[in-house]
């Protein structure tokens, strides 16, 4: 077969992938549908039933093109496996404790020190292994009575669980204005004085 026919953004060592078959897929399921076809086959969240449905064929269709196009994406169990750890990974991603942690310390790590701790349903949000190390995520409590223009104070409290290291999360305060703010009661003074930000 010539060189001409293979498609030249095909990773080395995989199998060839004759350009004529890609261009009449194309003509038949319209332009660009073969990589709109080999981009949802990668996303395990994204069922062989929506992709049967948005291509107007039969699951059993869209089984056989995953054995031609792309054989190793996950199907069956692995496929909904891969789904809900991904879909578990959005959510811890969702808090935002944990997401500032990550955004910290992420850059400071080499790949694969930083691990998920597995919960019940998915990951624990306050927990994770840094370099085989379990690490706690906590939130560093500020003193009402610091004053923005001094260095703040904060209380660090214990983790009576079993843990190597405490990670806190320390906040910087900035003055607050006065007001007014809706109660169960009805309408009440708010409290003047500090916030904290995430430093």
């Amino acid at each position: 077969m010539s060189v001409g026919l293979l498609d030249p953004l095909r990773p080395a060592g995989a199998p060839p992938v004759d350009v004529r078959r890609i261009a009449a897929f194309d003509e038949r399921y319209g332009a660009g549908a073969h990589d709109r076809l080999v981009d949802r086959l990668r996303r395990p969240c994204v069922s062989f039933a929506r992709i049967a449905q948005a291509f107007g064929v039969t699951r059993e269709c869209v089984r056989q093109w995953r054995q031609v196009w792309l054989p190793d994406a996950p199907h069956g169990r692995a496929r909904r496996r891969l789904c809900r750890l991904q879909r578990d990974r959005r959510r811890l991603m969702d808090e935002p404790l944990f997401q500032s942690f990550y955004r910290h310390v992420r850059p400071q790590l080499a790949p694969g020190q930083l691990a998920l701790v597995p919960a019940r349903e998915g990951f624990r949000k306050r927990v994770v292994r840094v370099g085989g190390r379990l690490v706690v995520i906590k939130r560093a409590r500020v003193y009402r009575a610091a004053r923005v223009r001094e260095t703040p104070a904060y209380a660090l409290t214990t983790y009576r669980g079993s843990a190597e290291f405490i990670y806190f999360r320390l906040f910087r305060l900035r003055a607050t204005g006065c007001g007014l703010r809706a109660t169960g009661g009805g309408l009440r003074t708010a409290d003047c004085g500090l916030r904290g930000d995430q430093l």
